[in-house]
């Protein structure tokens, strides 16, 4: 990717941030991005695109975690509104979280950078589970952690619940 630079260069003052303001950072992406310009579903280029963002805010040395969003596959309030019980609808949204999460983690492994998924759920054959332990570990390691069915519900992944949970 090469960047756009203006008419005569880049002056000492237009100069890109060298040192990162935050040492963490915790990204929440909507399920529908992953759809990029269609209704519903994955978008590869959109993946490929957000996984290389993501490697680039890794690379300045930052430690990053995204909270995926599953709408583009299926919302747990739409599906409960159709006859299937909310709970079992939410858990549906939530293995929507999962698949994007591996999408996403396949895309960001392809360029070569590593990343974990991990969820809420016990799904030991697909992911690992969460623990707060396992996320600061994988941080550490220098990892992308993709958090799918996470713990703190994509939709409220608010300051508050971060801070109770000393993210």
């Amino acid at each position: 990717m090469v960047a756009w630079k203006p008419p005569g260069g880049l002056k000492e003052s237009d100069r890109i941030m060298a040192e990162p303001v935050y040492r963490r950072v915790v990204i929440k992406l909507s399920g529908e991005y992953f759809a990029g310009a269609h209704s519903f579903g994955m978008d590869q280029p959109t993946i490929d695109r957000i996984a290389g963002d993501l490697i680039a805010a890794k690379q300045l040395g930052v430690e990053v975690a995204v909270v995926v969003g599953g709408g583009n596959m299926v919302r747990g309030v739409e599906v409960s509104s159709r006859g299937v019980s909310r709970p079992t609808g939410d858990t549906m949204g939530m293995l929507a979280t999962v698949m994007n999460c591996l999408a996403l983690e396949a895309a960001i492994e392809r360029r070569g950078a590593p990343a974990r998924t991990l969820s809420a759920f016990v799904m030991p054959q697909i992911c690992e589970l969460f623990t707060r332990g396992a996320a600061h570990k994988y941080l550490a390691e220098g990892r992308i952690v993709l958090l799918g069915s996470p713990p703190i519900p994509p939709r409220c992944c608010g300051r508050p619940k971060s801070a109770r949970r000393r993210c």
